[in-house]
C-alpha cells in the first residue's frame, strides 16, 4: 500500500519537529484557519496524529470529518481533545462528501506528478461553490541546504512509509492549474514552507 505511515506513526511528531521547528510548524498550518466560518463543514485529509485539531478555531461549532489512511496515526488523533469530529480510516481518494473547507496540510507532497493532479481534482469535487482548500506544505526555494533536506526527507519516507512521490512537486503551480483560485498565499522559513487558500468558483 502506497503512502502508509503506520510504520513511523510513533515517531511522526518528532520527525516533524526535527524537519520543521515546532513554532514554525504551528505558524504555517494555522496561518489561515481563521477564515473558517461558524457552522462550517470541514474535511481534513492526511492529518496524521491530529495536531491540527487543536489549532482549529474554537467556539465555531464546526462539523469535522477526519480522513487518515494510517490506522496507527488515526488512533493517536483520536486522543486529541476534538469535538464534533468524525474519524474515518481510509484513502482520501475514496472518500466522498461536500464541504465548505478542506484542509490538506503536509499531505500533497506525498504524491507524484501523475497522482497530484488526480488528488486535487478529487478534493475540488468535494468543495461547495465558494468553498476553500487550505494547504500548507514544502516548496522549492532554490537554496542548496533546503533542497537537500527535501530530497533526504523524501528518501526516508519512500523507504519507511512506501511514499509514492520520488521528489517534491511544485505544489502551488499544480493547484493553480486545477481550476481553484488562489486568494491567500504566504511563505515561511526562508521560503521553504508555504500556506495558501484556494477557492472553488463558478
Amino acid at each position: 500500500m502506497k503512502n502508509n505511515f503506520d510504520s513511523i506513526a510513533y515517531l511522526y511528531d518528532y520527525l516533524a519537529r526535527w524537519i520543521i521547528k515546532e513554532r514554525k510548524l504551528k505558524e504555517v498550518q494555522a496561518a489561515f484557519l481563521d477564515c473558517i466560518h461558524p457552522n462550517a463543514r470541514v474535511l481534513i485529509v492526511g492529518g496524521g496524529t491530529g495536531e491540527i485539531l487543536e489549532w482549529l478555531p474554537k467556539g465555531k461549532h464546526l462539523s469535522v470529518d477526519y480522513v487518515e489512511l494510517s490506522a496507527k496515526m488515526l488512533r493517536r488523533a483520536k486522543l486529541r481533545n476534538a469535538q464534533e469530529t468524525h474519524f474515518i480510516q481510509g484513502d482520501a481518494l475514496e472518500h466522498s462528501g461536500l464541504y465548505d473547507f478542506i484542509i490538506a496540510h503536509f499531505f500533497l507532497d506525498c504524491f507524484d506528478e501523475d497522482e497530484l493532479p488526480k488528488m486535487l481534482k478529487h478534493l475540488s469535487s468535494q468543495l461547495k461553490v465558494g468553498g476553500k482548500l487550505l494547504v500548507s506544505d514544502f516548496c522549492h526555494n532554490g537554496k542548496r541546504k533546503d533542497e537537500f533536506l527535501n530530497k533526504l526527507m523524501h528518501l526516508f519516507l519512500r523507504l519507511f512509509a512506501n511514499l509514492s512521490s520520488k521528489k517534491l512537486q511544485n505544489i502551488r503551480a499544480v493547484i493553480r492549474t486545477s481550476g481553484l483560485v488562489e486568494t491567500h498565499y504566504q511563505t515561511f522559513d526562508r521560503g521553504q514552507l508555504f500556506s495558501g487558500v484556494y477557492e472553488k468558483q463558478l
